[in-house]
């Protein structure tokens, strides 16, 4: 089921429902908040950091939309000179997460006109992400989603 919800941000920066996992990964970047070749950035970033993880090819691709998308959206409307992506990889999900410096801005997905080729990005992000949500970081906009990952099997002995 996906979960979209805006949250407060207390003072500490963490969102108040976050739980404090252990990951297992944790990587950022910075990337230019105005250049239209940064979605494909953030893409390459995403399949580079989760390179010989485990995690599914499958999921790595949707994670790449994701990625693409919310990168989009922060160069279309931010227009800052930098924002930040990171991905997180726990035992349970893979979360990516898009902070620009840009006015913090509530998000909605939008229905847009069949004959419009624009403005599906976050139903995509809805469609494809276990949960998303959005929250004002103090920086700027921060726009998260995750993807619950399948338990691994346990391996038998040989």
């Amino acid at each position: 089921m996906n979960s979209h919800r805006a949250r407060p941000r207390p003072r500490s920066g963490v969102p108040t429902d976050a739980v404090r996992v252990p990951f297992l990964l944790y990587s950022v970047r910075r990337l230019a908040g105005d250049d239209d070749r940064t979605p494909g950035l953030a893409r390459d970033f995403v399949a580079a950091t989760l390179a010989g993880r485990g995690v599914d090819r499958a999921v790595v691709e949707d994670l790449k939309l994701i990625a693409s998308e919310l990168t989009t959206n922060a160069v279309q409307y931010a227009s800052k000179a930098t924002l930040a992506i990171a991905v997180t990889l726990t035992d349970d999900e893979v979360e990516v997460r898009v902070t620009d410096l840009g006015t913090y801005h509530p998000l909605r997905p939008r229905r847009p006109a069949t004959d419009v080729e624009h403005g599906r990005g976050l139903l995509l992000v809805e469609a494809v992400a276990s949960r998303w949500g959005h929250y004002d970081s103090g920086l700027g906009t921060t726009v998260e989603a995750a993807i619950t990952l399948l338990p691994h099997p346990p391996r038998s002995s040989p």
